[in-house]
């Protein structure tokens, strides 16, 4: 998840991409949300934003991933991000 750049995320088949990858994985038990507390340096606002877009679209479920992810320690100390992350989400 650190290697996420914005950059590379602007189109959003990209997304759907991650989005995608992060659905497998979770559902094989080969991620968890709580693996997020592992990244611990990111290349700013951008990167985060991108990463949380990647996750919410991971799920059909979004409400039910907003309060899981709502517990995870990363999200928590980028909670702000999250929530208009999320609304956005909601919105479209």
């Amino acid at each position: 998840m650190k290697f996420i750049n914005d950059t590379k995320l602007d189109n959003s088949f990209i997304i759907d991409i991650w989005a995608g990858i992060i659905y497998i994985l979770s559902t094989h038990k080969l991620f968890y949300w709580n693996d997020l507390n592992q990244i611990t340096e990111t290349d700013g606002e951008d990167q985060i934003k991108s990463i949380f877009e990647v996750l919410i679209k991971s799920s059909h479920d979004k409400e039910k991933v907003y309060e899981q992810l709502s517990k995870v320690t990363f999200v928590k100390n980028n909670i702000n991000l999250f929530d208009v992350v999320y609304k956005q989400s909601m919105s479209g």
